[in-house]
């Protein structure tokens, strides 16, 4: 039993987060420590700041450049900690805003280097292959109605529709087009109103049908083709896969993470 809880990613997740938070506690201790009055330059704050400036000018700093950049640093903690100790730091929504995303990267951190083994991707794509499947198209020809046409009207349309009537030589003329080529339930419903393409795909394809209603008006179609595209293989697709299980389990950390720091609250 205890073997297979040590092999559940969220307990990996939830170790890994813990350490972080543990050495982020370590810091901050060592630093109350240093004294208020103290501000250690570490080598490490040295290396990041030559890394800083080789990242914008190419080239690493000089003597007098990097001296430059440790006062500046110097600078910045010696105001940071004014203005902490003045309270300027307390309601602040730019602070706490960007407070609440360093805990959350905490979290995304710990499960940006987990990998599922092939049995747990295998079945999490059971599970979402819906979303890594294209989306169906539908190619039509549409005649347009106007807003609201009889029922005379309509069949008459129909009649001459089949005594093979040119279809463009028929109904009210508007700026939509004649024919549409395959397009996803997004352009569709883009172009002609919600709900247009669930109407489509309900018609008989290879003749004329309806009327269905769109955000201009009434439409008969003629709906050419209805393309349904095939599932991709997992493993031409494994990486997004991958990539999408990781955030399912990051949301699922981040869920545990929330409800034990919640629960040291009332």
């Amino acid at each position: 039993m205890l073997k297979r809880i040590l092999r559940e990613p969220l307990v990996h997740f939830l170790l890994i987060g813990i350490g972080l938070f543990v050495a982020f506690g370590l810091m901050n201790e060592t630093e109350e420590r240093a004294g208020e009055n103290v501000i250690v330059v570490s080598p490490e704050d040295v290396e990041r700041l030559r890394q800083g400036f080789e990242s914008v000018w190419r080239r690493m700093p000089n003597e007098d450049e990097l001296a430059a950049l440790i006062d500046d640093h110097v600078l910045e903690e010696v105001l940071v900690r004014e203005a902490t100790a003045l309270g300027l730091d307390q309601n602040d929504t730019v602070i706490r805003r960007r407070l609440r995303q360093k805990m959350d990267f905490l979290v995304g951190a710990a499960g940006s280097a987990l990998q599922p083994d092939d049995d747990e991707l295998a079945a999490f794509y059971a599970e979402t292959v819906d979303d890594f499947t294209p989306p169906p198209r539908v190619s039509f020809v549409q005649i347009f109605l106007g807003e609201a046409p009889t029922e005379t009207e309509v069949a008459a349309v129909l009649d001459a529709l089949a005594d093979g009537v040119d279809p463009a030589s028929i109904g009210e003329r508007s700026l939509l087009p004649p024919g549409v080529p395959a397009t996803p339930e997004q352009g569709i419903d883009g172009q002609y109103g919600r709900g247009v393409f669930a109407q489509l795909l309900e018609l008989p394809p290879g003749e004329w049908s309806g009327p269905i209603t769109s955000g201009y008006g009434k439409h008969l179609v003629n709906v050419l083709e209805v393309t349904k595209p095939k599932s991709p293989d997992l493993e031409s697709i494994r990486e997004d896969v991958a990539a999408a299980w990781r955030t399912r389990e990051v949301k699922k950390l981040s869920e545990l993470q929330y409800k034990a720091l919640r629960d040291r609250y009332t």
